[in-house]
């Protein structure tokens, strides 16, 4: 892990508000874009939970491409990522993406529901900007 993913992975778990911008496009190929709640491991895999019924989740089905963006404010770093996402529904990777996700994220337990499931979104590639100084840094990395 280089330094600047050491960063971005710090970024993302220290966010108090663990919320993310998820896009996603449709068989048309018409974007989707939604807020949704995040846990991330070290390897910048990001977990999400949703319910089966959401036109995040059809899309996915449908085509497994989708983007983040984690920050937008210029006080603080943003994030940028494009990648593949798995959906979880049942059995044993079930139950560890749930122990991980409301572990990394308890203000999102009031949401948990019988029907949750959950995205597991590995990025192929990801953009930092460190928007905090006078002249912003830019890295990009693909996987």
């Amino acid at each position: 892990m280089t330094d600047t993913e050491q960063t971005i992975y710090t970024f993302l778990k220290e966010r108090k508000e663990k919320l993310c911008v998820l896009a996603t496009s449709n068989r048309d190929g018409k974007p989707e874009a939604s807020v949704v709640g995040y846990a991330v491991m070290e390897d910048l895999t990001m977990l999400h939970s949703t319910t089966p019924q959401t036109r995040k989740v059809e899309n996915l089905k449908e085509n497994p491409k989708a983007s983040l963006v984690i920050g937008w404010g210029f006080h603080e770093l943003s994030i940028q990522m494009d990648g593949i996402v798995d959906i979880i529904a049942t059995g044993d990777d079930y139950r560890k993406a749930d122990e991980f996700f409301f572990t990394q994220n308890p203000l999102a337990v009031k949401f948990r529901s019988a029907n949750t499931l959950f995205l597991k979104f590995r990025p192929l590639w990801v953009r930092y900007i460190d928007l905090t100084s006078i002249t912003p840094k830019t890295e990009e990395f693909t996987y």
